[in-house]
Formats: structure tokens, C-alpha cells, sequence
């Protein structure tokens, strides 16, 4: 009985395991160096367009890491960075960054939103960042 038991407590523990992986097919399209070129903005009332930056300098504002991992364009950590399900190109994974994350102790003053509403469109060269539903930022990939 106890063989049993064991072996089902054994099975139960491998089929939990998180298998999601960041998805190597994926992976190329959405890791690197980023720059912020435009966010969706709020005009009067509820319209919105995207409204340009003009001020670029062709530094990273966004590091995406091969393990998932975001960061800000100084290596740190996102304060407030997706973390668990996001949407890439339609299809829902999970991130799950393997290596250390340094964080810039502001992120210990900041009291983050949870907003688990992270969808993102890319291709070679441009992304289009998703949150909450209503926020929108897109970015220019970097060399």
C-alpha cells in the first residue's frame, strides 16, 4: 500500500512540474535590446492615438533576456515587470527567467499594480507592448 501511495505522490509531482518554457521559436523575435519610439496616448475625451517620441537616442529602454527575464536599458531589473502568462504573437506562455535578476532599490519604494494582462506583437524589427488593456507602448529593436 505504501508502494502505492509513494508512487502516486511521485507521478503527481512530475505531472505538476512547470513545463512551459520560453518558447525557442519565439525566443529570437522578442529577446534583445529595444527602444521606446511611441505610446498610445488619451486626447480629450476617449480618443487616443499613438503619439511619437521624438527624443530618440538610440539607447535601450526595454532588455528582454532570453530566459524571459525584462530589464530596464541599464541591465536592472523591471520594477513592475511581466511576470507568469503573457500572449506573443497569439500564442500564451509562461516566463519564467532562470538566471539572478538585479533589482534598483527604487523598486523596493514602488507599489506595483498586478495587472496579468500582457500581450505582445512583434517582429524582426518593431514591438507593440499590451498592458492592462489600455496601455500601449511601442519599441524599435536595437543592434
Amino acid at each position: 500500500m505504501k508502494k502505492l501511495l509513494y508512487l502516486s505522490l511521485l507521478i503527481l509531482a512530475l505531472g505538476c512540474q512547470n513545463r512551459d518554457k520560453f518558447p525557442s521559436n519565439i525566443n529570437p523575435l522578442l529577446t534583445g535590446k529595444w527602444e521606446m519610439t511611441a505610446y498610445y496616448a488619451t486626447l480629450s475625451g476617449n480618443d487616443r492615438e499613438w503619439k511619437t517620441i521624438d527624443s530618440l537616442t538610440g539607447q535601450p529602454t526595454l532588455i528582454i533576456r532570453s530566459d524571459g527575464a525584462f530589464l530596464f536599458g541599464n541591465g536592472k531589473g523591471m520594477c513592475c515587470g511581466p511576470g507568469g502568462k503573457v500572449t506573443i504573437n497569439g500564442e500564451a506562455m509562461f516566463l519564467n527567467p532562470t538566471m539572478p535578476i538585479t533589482y534598483d532599490e527604487i523598486c523596493q519604494l514602488i507599489d506595483c499594480i498586478i495587472c496579468n494582462d500582457n500581450v505582445f506583437e512583434v517582429d524582426e524589427e518593431k514591438l507593440v507592448w499590451m498592458r492592462c488593456g489600455t496601455i500601449r507602448s511601442q519599441y524599435r529593436r536595437l543592434p
